[in-house]
């Protein structure tokens, strides 16, 4: 079976004056298309250094990361940007839209970053995501759980292989988390869209199809 993911003897160590903290301890993880994966654990557990080594924004101390069977440490920062824009999405907590952008040219975005002049493309992705109304606003002008729907539709503009996404609720009141939360859910049923989601939010434990807990460095199911 081949894999969208493949996460092999993961280990993050930073060296501190006191000595060495161990974040991640030999972490392994494979995910399938179309699957949304979910991984608790506290803060401070490491939950975000591990998403942003699987999607190659932090490198491990050991390990190995494979995107659609393609290494991801084996290649340059350059190189290794082009993979990120062309096989992954990111979603934060914070929505991190540009300010003076409307929602359809932060979505529009990473297409321009590639060359691509696709704002169809971008208006199908705001429609995808119930936000289309929205368009021509500024992130001002839009709510909390508007702006969440906008960087989740920039997340999907590129067609990525799979979607990372840290605390995608974190920052959202119960009903507009679990609306945002049904959203992925709808996402990924129609789309096969691949998911893996960091979260404290134990509530994002419904939508998933596995779930994972991250802790003391370890990665172990729920």
């Amino acid at each position: 079976m081949e894999f969208v993911l493949e996460a092999r003897s993961l280990h993050k160590r930073y060296k501190e004056d006191s000595g060495e903290l161990v974040v991640l301890k030999d972490v392994s993880l494979t995910v399938k298309k179309g699957e949304i994966v979910v991984i608790v654990g506290p803060s401070g557990s490491g939950k975000s250094t591990l998403l942003y080594i699987l999607g190659g924004l932090l490198r491990p101390t050991a390990g190995e990361v494979f995107i659609d069977g393609e290494s991801l440490f084996d290649h340059n920062g350059k190189e290794l940007a082009i993979i990120r824009n062309k096989k992954i999405g990111f979603i934060f907590q914070f929505h991190h839209l540009l300010p003076e952008f409307t929602a359809l040219e932060n979505v529009a975005m990473p297409l321009w970053i590639r060359g691509e002049n696709r704002i169809e493309r971008a208006k199908e992705i705001l429609e995808l995501v119930s936000i289309a109304h929205r368009k021509s606003h500024l992130p001002s002008q839009l709510s909390g759980g508007e702006r969440q729907r906008v960087a989740v539709a920039r997340a999907l503009a590129n067609d990525p292989s799979i979607v990372l996404a840290d605390e995608p609720s974190g920052n959202l009141d119960r009903e507009l988390s679990l609306s945002l939360h049904n959203l992925i859910r709808k996402i990924a049923t129609e789309t096969e869209r691949t998911f893996v989601i960091v979260t404290h939010k134990e509530s994002m434990k419904e939508i998933a199809d596995r779930v994972f807990k991250l802790a003391d460095g370890r990665l172990e199911p729920a």
